[in-house]
């Protein structure tokens, strides 16, 4: 990876600042929350940038982990300085993957359309360090700040992910949302097996209950 320097200043007050991402299926691109690397005063806005953008800005930090590098004109492309400085920072201090990326689109998917969850990033965990919450008991309040923000944002839109996964038949997505919410409810999940058992009963009555132009539509928006 290039020496940056969104990735070397220290002095940015950061301390409400909460990285995010979303994806925008209409236009192919992301939206990225970025501090503002020249302000330094904690403020941020939200950034647009290609899916190709922000694949070569992470392969180009893996570059350095496997032996590689790029120089800074070929990693920054044609983006602006804001955007590559803001998200070179995020980089350095916040897991942003191809997983993640991937992760945006599913929420996209979940909460559909007009969804409007945000994936919040993790921050990264020092060598030998663990975040907060991942261990065996993962009740709520033991999570980390950024991963009980993602799991409200899921509840807050959990019927209309329901939905979604009726009308496009996503049982494995539907399985997920159904053990994240048993974390956010402190309940305990029932199982994969009866977790699809209940999927496939709560499709049919749908199924059955909606009119089917209704249906149809809902499958074909995305």
């Amino acid at each position: 990876m290039s020496i940056l320097k969104g990735k070397t200043i220290n002095d940015i007050s950061s301390n409400n600042y909460r990285p995010r991402i979303k994806w925008i299926n209409s236009t192919k691109e992301f939206v990225v929350s970025v501090l503002d690397m020249y302000m330094k005063d904690g403020s941020f806005f939200n950034t647009y940038i290609s899916e190709e953008d922000l694949y070569r800005l992470i392969n180009a930090d893996k570059g350095v982990k496997y032996g590689f590098w790029f120089n800074e004109d070929d990693e920054k492309g044609e983006l602006d300085d804001d955007t590559y400085l803001g998200i070179s920072y995020i980089q350095a201090r916040y897991y942003l993957s191809i997983s993640v990326l991937k992760e945006a689109k599913r929420l996209w998917k979940r909460t559909g359309r007009n969804g409007q969850a945000w994936l919040v990033l993790k921050k990264r965990v020092p060598k030998g360090g663990r975040l907060k919450g991942t261990g065996i008991n993962k009740n709520f309040e033991n999570l980390s700040d950024d991963e009980q923000e993602r799991l409200k944002s899921l509840a807050e839109n959990y019927e209309k992910i329901k939905i979604n996964c009726y009308a496009k038949d996503w049982v494995n997505e539907y399985v997920e949302l159904e053990r994240d919410m048993a974390i956010y409810n402190h309940t305990k999940f029932i199982g994969k097996k009866a977790c699809i058992q209940k999927f496939t009963a709560e499709r049919k009555k749908y199924l059955e209950e909606t009119p089917a132009e209704e249906i149809r539509k809902r499958a074909k928006m995305y």
